[in-house]
């Protein structure tokens, strides 16, 4: 049991049954999920965990006792707001307190957690009550007050709890709070902009009074006030009572539609609950694909699709219906910022928005760098597109003028400027144009050097009359005069130092000019005491004051002379660091500036080394730039077939780890390259790269893929290598979908193998568990009870955590379809405390679609619903190809476990569209059709699959495929299939039902179902029995209760002795198991049984 420092949060919706009693018991359990959802939007607003549903409130922990009490105040803020529009009020209290506590299992335990479930208890409605040192540790990172309460007596406790209550402005209770990034551009300082805050107030009012979409284009250069004028008026609208909401695009994430996606689950954090009811029934939840927050806040679930142009402009037009619904309270403002880093699909949404006749008050103000704005850009067509857009306009912002700048002197000297004064603001807006921020980088450039200071009385002055002495006219001069006090050698010394960088070393530095060591140290000396350098604090090193002065002496160069210096300092690292990788960068960098044929030859052969290095230093991001720089230089040189495909394997491979979806192209046109040269290592580390763990994509196969694969197998025949081990794995898992069991297997004991006669533990681990994963068909279980149980072993004896993650994560899986609960958790706790200790995107993913069945599997469907939300989530964000794939089938089977999946029948629908290579889908849609009434259709796929043998392939989804199938031909009574199945079905009785992330009951609960039908009354009499001690053994409600319902209605069928006492147990116990867990199929099961009796 691990201990843990956290701060616990306990609500309890106050008078829950009086509630009961005035609405009635269906009105208030739809109340109760509002205020549920309200509770969670704010709790994962501020980075809280859910550890568990107390029936009318939560328990949540934070890492964080600022952001605990800021979500408990959220909380309050927004059931003000829903309270001040509804009838009936929803009141909540609040406990927080911080401390060690005991985690087991996902639980927590200690003094903490009873003391917020005691002050819970204390608080009043609408009251937050926290014990002071959550008040201490909040300070006053949170815009609240503490009244303390002194020291209360509290249940459970010794000793007495020093205790506050948690206050808040009244005024905020009606309006979400302005975006943070905009709070913090808004300043006192603001000055001028009039005619441009005219503009945008004018088109902000116009599109309140006609309640339309008006969009507003900011422009200019870098630090030229866009985000600072944008964040004014947030500030102004803001303080009206609009909604504000903003969404920024960075330039190296590249997520798509990242702005929207952080602007619109700001709008759904906001809203209330009615406007998002209203707007998941009439469009449904498809932008919960973007916006999980509204899945959350509203219990609905985006439809699986195949993410087609269709898809696309129906997620188009639930943006619009949303900012219409949100229109409908208030008006509401969206900032954007820094479109020109847009991804195509932010500025497809922004064109269709601006296009769109929006019926409601929204304003749309984006800003962007027209100086980063070429021809073709994204940004460049949607500015075009928006041209002859009536209710769209576009601001350029120039630079201040005299009267601003000099009010913005005055602002930030604070006191008015005397002549002096107002000449240092001619020389500035000389200087600078006007542009604010680079006015003020000035300003403290020249009060860093002496030329302004404070008097004692506080004001500015110069210590010179600027007016006659004269002000340099630009930073160039600025610096240039500086520097040319310390004379002609030492300029030209440190001119030479700005080629290195802002950064320098004497010993590099004295080898690149050809000077003494300690004459270097006298200049940098000097040049330390005119402002120019710093010490660095580390022994030889230096650093120039400023990133300007540093780029003004590395531009007064001449191109001939800065390419001399780049090899000049190119050779002077070689000769003073050698070989050193870690200076490849650098060296890249150096001989990329320079003129020489050879120089270039040598830009080609450090950037390789840097790619290889970022590579290895876990920086793919560096190493895709390094090796896209280098692919471009061997154009300009000699180079060798085999560089040429290193280059294209490295760049691949990064490819791959950055989520660029090119990296299987680049590395199949590698390994044809190394193919056709008798590269035959390299096309070995071609194939493997060409791989993400394991099979490319769900039911189906990378024809291409398999080919290179077995390219690389035919050709490289060293059978004791961990590399051909690793490509028979590769081999097998990649045929998954279309290679028959045998001989994936033959592949699989090959590969492990293999991988024994190379001695190296990693790869024998790799082949154990992904020879498991290739073959989880169930006539091999016990044979990958073995492989997993030996992987684990080596696994948990090596230092590879990722290694160990798969090998537990597969075992798990074995674990599941053996029903083995004491492995399933410890498997499951032992990949889940690898992921929590390692920031792996995969891996996180991984875990979390694995949470889902594993709360399906202990019957919480609304944990289960959470955590499909949460995966889908992570899983996206970690750019994971089947994150939507493995959602969908997750979707189906916790809507089989509600005894919804009728509900289901189009979306499974396209999922086989998208996936047609996974039977088990179509068992689904018979199963859901026959749910639905539809026995017909049913009946013609049953048919159909019976006269195609079911087509069923020895696979992981051979199980829940033939079970489905089995479900659906007893529910819609089609004989010749339920006997057929009854054959194929029987030698694994004992099975669980799985997909590896799914769970369904025990295959005897389907031979029961079987046996019952076809009137083998005896035979289904054993074979639930075989199910509920399975099902018992697992401590599963869902699957026991199915099989107990079942179980009832065969002995009401057989009637013999005291069938129908042991019925009406069973059918009693389903029903009252069913009725709490929500299982809808089984409760309809267990009441036909109880009636029957």
């Amino acid at each position: 049991m691990a201990t843990t420092t956290v701060t616990v949060v306990f609500t309890d919706l106050v008078d829950s049954t009086a509630l009961m009693s005035r609405v009635g018991e269906a009105a208030a359990e739809t109340l109760r999920r509002e205020h549920f959802g309200i509770l969670r939007a704010a709790v994962d607003q501020r980075g809280g965990r859910e550890v568990k549903n107390l029936g009318d409130g939560l328990m949540v922990v934070f890492t964080s006792a600022a952001d605990a009490v800021a979500a408990a105040v959220d909380i309050q803020r927004a059931l003000a707001r829903r309270n001040r529009r509804v009838v009936e009020p929803l009141v909540v209290r609040v406990g927080v307190a911080v401390g060690d506590a005991d985690v087991d299992d996902g639980d927590f335990f200690g003094v903490p957690v009873v003391q917020a479930s005691r002050l819970c208890a204390k608080a009043a409605g609408g009251e937050v009550l926290c014990t002071d040192i959550v008040r201490m540790l909040t300070g006053s990172r949170v815009d609240v007050a503490f009244e303390p309460m002194g020291e209360l007596d509290l249940k459970g406790l010794t000793e007495p709890v020093a205790t506050s209550r948690v206050t808040w402005a009244a005024a905020d209770a009606d309006a979400a709070a302005l975006p943070s990034r905009l709070a913090a551009a808004v300043t006192d300082r603001f000055v001028g902009r009039t005619a441009e805050r005219e503009r945008i107030t004018v088109a902000w009012k116009r599109s309140a009074s006609e309640a339309e979409c008006r969009v507003v284009l900011v422009s200019g250069e870098p630090g030229i006030g866009k985000t600072t004028l944008t964040a004014r008026i947030a500030s102004d609208v803001h303080a009206d009572g609009a909604v504000v909401v903003y969404g920024r695009c960075d330039e190296d994430l590249g997520i798509p539609y990242q702005p929207w996606i952080e602007a619109l689950t700001q709008v759904v954090t906001t809203v209330s609950d009615a406007v998002l009811q209203a707007h998941v029934a009439d469009r449904g939840a498809h932008l919960a694909r973007l916006v999980p927050m509204l899945s959350r806040r509203t219990d609905v679930h985006p439809p699986v699709g195949d993410g087609g142009d269709g898809e696309r402009f129906v997620l188009l037009g639930c943006i619009v219906d949303l900012f219409e619904r949100a229109g409908d309270e208030t008006p509401v403002l969206v900032v954007l910022d820094d479109l020109h880093w847009a991804d195509r699909q932010t500025l497809q949404v922004l064109r269709h928005v601006a296009t769109s006749a929006v019926r409601a008050p929204l304003l749309i103000v984006g800003t962007f760098r027209d100086t980063d704005v070429a021809d073709g850009d994204p940004m460049s067509d949607l500015l075009a597109s928006l041209h002859r857009v009536d209710t769209a306009e576009r601001i350029a912002l120039r630079g201040l003028d005299d009267d601003d700048l000099l009010e913005l002197l005055e602002r930030t000297a604070g006191h008015q400027m005397d002549d002096a004064g107002v000449g240092l603001r001619n020389a500035v807006l000389a200087e600078t144009d006007g542009n604010p921020f680079f006015v003020n980088e000035i300003l403290r450039h020249l009060a860093e050097t002496g030329a302004i200071f404070q008097d004692d009385n506080g004001r500015w002055v110069a210590d010179l009359d600027i007016s006659t002495v004269g002000l340099p006219v630009s930073v160039t001069e600025v610096v240039g005069r500086r520097v040319a006090t310390l004379g002609h050698d030492t300029h030209q010394l440190l001119t030479l130092a700005s080629v290195i960088g802002r950064d320098f070393d004497i010993t590099t530095l004295a080898v690149a000019a050809g000077v003494d060591e300690l004459d270097i140290i006298d200049r940098c000396d000097a040049a330390v005491g005119a402002a120019i350098l710093q010490a660095t604090g580390i022994v030889d090193r230096y650093t120039f004051t400023h990133a300007l002065i540093e780029r003004t002496l590395y531009d007064s160069m001449s191109p001939s002379r800065r390419a001399r210096a780049h090899r000049a300092i190119a050779e002077a690292i070689e000769a003073v660091h050698g070989d050193d990788p870690s200076r490849a960068g650098e060296l890249a960098h150096h001989w990329s500036a320079a003129v020489q044929p050879a120089d270039t030859t040598k830009a080609l052969h450090y950037a390789q080394l840097a790619g290889d290095r970022a590579l290895d230093q876990l920086a793919p991001h560096d190493a895709l730039r390094w090796y896209v720089r280098a692919l471009e230089l061997l154009d300009h040189v000699d180079a060798t077939s085999r560089q040429h495909i290193e280059l294209l394997i490295g760049l691949g491979t990064a490819q791959r780890l950055t989520g660029h979806a090119e990296y299987r192209e680049t590395l199949l046109r590698a390994a044809h390259l190394a193919d056709e040269t008798d590269s035959v290592n390299l096309l070995v580390q071609a194939v493997l790269a060409n791989n993400r763990g394991w099979h490319s994509s769900l039911g189906s196969v990378d024809e291409d893929r398999v080919a290179a694969i077995r390219r690389a197998l035919d050709r490289f025949q060293e059978s004791a290598s961990p590399a051909r081990a690793e490509l028979l794995s590769l081999a097998a898992s990649e045929q998954v979908f279309s290679l028959p069991l045998a001989d994936r297997l033959t592949l699989c004991e090959e590969a492990i193998a293999t991988a024994r006669r190379s001695g190296h533990d990693r790869v024998i681990v790799d082949a154990l568990y992904k020879a498991s994963m290739s073959v989880a068909a169930p006539p091999l279980l016990d044979r990958r009870r073995g492989w997993v149980k030996e992987a684990c072993e080596r696994a948990d004896a090596s230092s590879d955590p990722v290694t160990r993650f798969f090998a537990h994560d597969e075992a798990r899986c074995v674990a599941l379809e053996s029903g083995n609960l004491e492995e399933i958790r410890h498997h499951h706790s032992t990949a889940g405390a690898i992921v929590a200790a390692l920031p792996h995107a995969a891996l996180r993913w991984n875990q979390a679609f694995h949470e889902v069945w594993i709360a399906l599997l202990g019957g919480d469907l609304d944990h289960a619903e959470r955590q499909l939300d949460r995966a889908l989530e992570v899983g996206i964000a970690a750019e994971e190809p089947d994150a939507f794939g493995i959602y969908t089938a997750q979707l189906v089977n916790l809507f089989d476990h509600r005894g919804r999946l009728q509900e289901l029948v189009e979306a499974i629908d396209e999922a086989i569209s998208a996936t047609p290579g996974l039977e088990a889908y179509r068992a689904f849609v018979a199963r859901a059709q026959v749910a639905a009434g539809a026995l017909e259709p049913a009946l013609e796929l049953l048919d159909d699959a019976l006269a195609n043998g079911f087509r069923l392939k020895d696979d992981h989804t051979w199980s829940t495929a033939t079970a489905s199938w089995a479900e659906a031909a007893v529910r819609a009574g089609h004989v010749g299939a339920a006997q057929h199945l009854r054959g194929l079905m029987s030698p694994f009785a004992a099975h669980i039902t799985t997909t590896m992330i799914t769970v369904s009951p025990a295959i005897a609960h389907y031979l029961g179902m079987i046996d019952h039908f076809l009137g083998d009354l005896d035979a289904a009499d054993g074979h639930f029995r075989q199910a509920a001690a399975i099902h018992e053994a697992l401590e599963s409600p869902p699957l026991l209760s199915a099989t107990q319902a079942r179980w009832a209605l065969l002995l009401v069928d057989r009637d013999r002795g005291d069938d129908r006492a042991r019925a009406r147990q069973l059918a009693q116990q389903a029903l009252a198991t069913a009725s709490a867990g929500g299982f809808g199929q089984v409760t309809r099961d267990a009441g036909a049984a109880l009636t029957a009796c």
